[in-house]
């Protein structure tokens, strides 16, 4: 049986992307060339098609093409694949007790949040994965969570690459207002924002995921209509604190599970 031959635009997609890994400066179309033979016409295509994947990003003067967000993206989510495993069952269970509701699954990635995971009460039985899908600051539940979990050192850098006064302020008017909620979040373990903010018709709950070293790193997230009845609100309030729990508690129990048993010789 012939064996197939491998799809040569792939193989040097894979190849320009391995070039560009590690050069902190980028590399100019030329020097792409140059270094794997190709005609300019066909890396500079090549590139466009990474580039609308988000796996390279360019910058400018000069031009220079970069390794883009989503490789980080996919070295995250196989790291992470107990807990998105984890996560995905949880989430299917609470969206049975409340079909109108989406729940998610949202993470803090360096000085920023970003969903990883939904349900959607459009689609019942289905969890949808997101592609680099950042969540906005000071504005949502989740991302005012895992802020309010945050360290001093992570908080201050978080302020510093997203200024209060610019995203933050019309929704707190003052950064006192806002550094109150963050400690009455850790004090009711929860997060429920009544805030002006583009969500104003949705009730907004988020909880804590808390890992095997007691650190907030992830948080689950749901919303339901505001013109819902109570008994709904209060429902996937309970479901969003119980399904971050029960994600907790799975997490640990892997995670001493798995780790190396220690014996006295």
């Amino acid at each position: 049986m012939q064996q197939r031959q491998p799809i040569q635009s792939i193989q040097r997609a894979v190849q320009i992307l391995y070039l560009i890994a590690g050069v902190e400066e980028g590399l100019s179309i030329p020097q792409i060339t140059a270094r794997t033979g190709l005609k300019s016409n066909t890396a500079y295509n090549i590139i466009r098609t990474l580039e609308a994947e988000k796996l390279v990003i360019r910058k400018q003067a000069p031009l220079r093409f970069l390794l883009g967000s989503a490789i980080h993206e996919l070295a995250t989510l196989n790291n992470e694949q107990q807990l998105l495993s984890i996560t995905s069952e949880e989430l299917l269970n609470a969206q049975k007790h409340n079909l109108d509701s989406s729940f998610m699954l949202v993470e803090r990635d360096g000085n920023g949040t970003f969903k990883r995971m939904f349900t959607d009460g459009h689609r019942p039985g289905v969890v949808i994965k997101c592609r680099d899908f950042p969540v906005p600051p000071y504005v949502k539940a989740t991302s005012l969570l895992l802020l309010a979990y945050a360290s001093e050192e992570r908080r201050q850098n978080y302020y510093k690459n997203k200024p209060f006064e610019e995203l933050g302020r019309s929704a707190w008017k003052s950064q006192s207002k806002l550094e109150a909620y963050l400690k009455k979040i850790k004090r009711e373990g929860y997060s429920s924002p009544n805030i002006q903010s583009e969500d104003v018709n949705l009730y907004t709950v988020a909880a804590p995921i808390v890992s095997e070293n007691n650190e907030v790193n992830a948080t689950v997230g749901a919303y339901i209509s505001m013109d819902s009845k109570t008994s709904d609100k209060a429902l996937l309030h309970e479901l969003t604190i119980q399904t971050a729990k029960k994600i907790s508690m799975r997490l640990k129990v892997l995670s001493t599970t798995n780790a190396p048993s220690s014996r006295t010789v």
